[in-house]
């Protein structure tokens, strides 16, 4: 439950949020329910999430999408 793999250099936000994650996961007490929180499988989501902005499991509220044409023609 509290391992995870990293190799080659993370980016900078890293170290934060593995710090805040392993926090949170510490104060977890696993006999509290049949399937304990899992906040170390968090660190990659929420450092993905720092860096672009998107989480598997959250919709994102872009606004209302808008198509332009780029070239004119027939579709074959």
């Amino acid at each position: 439950l509290d391992h995870l793999h990293v190799w080659g250099e993370p980016p900078a936000a890293f170290a934060e949020i593995a710090d805040r994650m392993r926090a949170e996961q510490a104060k977890e007490d696993p006999s509290d329910s049949e399937m304990p929180v899992d906040f170390i499988w968090e660190i990659p989501i929420a450092l993905a999430n720092s860096l672009c902005r998107y989480r598997h499991d959250e919709y994102a509220d872009w606004g209302k999408p808008e198509f332009k044409i780029l070239a004119e023609g027939k579709l074959d």
